[in-house]
């Protein structure tokens, strides 16, 4: 799911089918859509690295449902003072 997330709301939500790319395809696309943040189940190091190296916060090991997690996640932003601008995956 790609989000557009402004002042810590959803604005914009639309369903991305990633699967049977390579994941440095995927990790390509993200940087090339300006993906700011990444919240994911797993990824594998390198992968998250390369990422982070790019300028992309990655939050991995999420388990559950998907707005549950992003409200979490967007929580978790408000309490350390930041706001969230730019897209999420």
């Amino acid at each position: 799911m790609l989000l557009e997330i402004r002042d810590d709301k959803i604005e914009k939500e639309a369903v991305w089918d990633v699967g049977g790319e390579s994941p440095m395809e995927i990790a390509r696309r993200l940087v090339s859509l300006d993906v700011k943040k990444l919240i994911c189940g797993g990824i594998q190091s390198d992968y998250k690295e390369w990422l982070i190296r790019k300028g992309i916060e990655v939050v991995d090991n999420q388990k559950g449902l998907v707005k549950d997690i992003v409200q979490r996640v967007l929580k978790v932003n408000l309490k350390r003072g930041g706001v969230s601008h730019g897209k999420e995956s």
